[in-house]
């Protein structure tokens, strides 16, 4: 499986090849905090969401240009979050290419966002230092792992990408590396990105950063939220 990064940070500062796995699907599952479609409203980038999915629907349609959509994304909190997906999903001029990188920040942002403003989600992330994060859908094998936990281990060469759960594993990462920094009670939302972006507090040459590229069956293809069914 390709890495991948965001900032210098590809969410192997805690993990190695023998460390345990933690995984998540629905959202009413002990993890199902790390799923997209998990509700818990958060500000970033100066707007109020519901989900990380709303969030990262709502930063497709910025990606290209398709500011209507964009729009009716924000303005819709009480939509759920297969609605925001399907939203996401007729977002107009899409580039796999272009998502390929741009939906990864999209991802590890609202994140970010989502798991700094909340101290009960913050704990639960941070408790999993040391674990590979992992989403056992059986129906991705971009966002997710293709697998379902009890199927998972004995299958684990067979793995799809997990970017979910590497954006996840990112973002413990992030909140580690600014909590030594600076203190996690002083990080704020959109703060804490900037100062991301900034390089203000990156620990690797971006020069370094490697992104996964999926392949041109899996255009417009994006996190399945583990809710969904075939």
């Amino acid at each position: 499986m390709a890495p991948v990064s965001f900032k210098g940070f590809d969410g192997s500062a805690s993990v190695t090849a023998d460390s345990p796995v933690v995984f998540f699907w629905r959202t009413a599952d002990k993890y199902g905090a790390f799923c997209q479609w998990y509700k818990s409203a958060f500000f970033c980038d100066g707007n109020q969401f519901t989900t990380a999915e709303q969030y990262m629907m709502y930063r497709k349609a910025e990606t290209f240009g398709d500011a209507s959509t964009a729009a009716a994304i924000l303005k819709s909190p009480k939509k759920s979050p297969r609605q925001h997906k399907a939203m996401g999903r007729a977002v107009k001029n899409f580039s796999d290419d272009v998502w390929d990188t741009a939906g990864v920040d999209a991802v590890v942002e609202g994140n970010l966002c989502k798991f700094t403003q909340i101290p009960a989600l913050t704990k639960m992330l941070m408790g999993t230092t040391g674990s590979v994060l992992a989403e056992a859908s059986p129906y991705d094998y971009i966002w997710g792992i293709g697998f379902k936990e009890e199927y998972a281990m004995e299958s684990r060469q067979a793995w799809g990408a997990n970017k979910l759960g590497k954006c996840l594993m990112i973002v413990r990462d992030i909140i580690q590396h600014m909590n030594n920094s600076q203190g996690l009670n002083k990080i704020t939302s959109t703060g804490a990105i900037a100062q991301i972006s900034s390089g203000e507090h990156t620990h690797a040459n971006d020069d370094d950063a490697v992104t996964e590229k999926t392949s041109a069956s899996d255009v417009n293809q994006d996190s399945t939220a583990a809710e969904e069914q075939p």
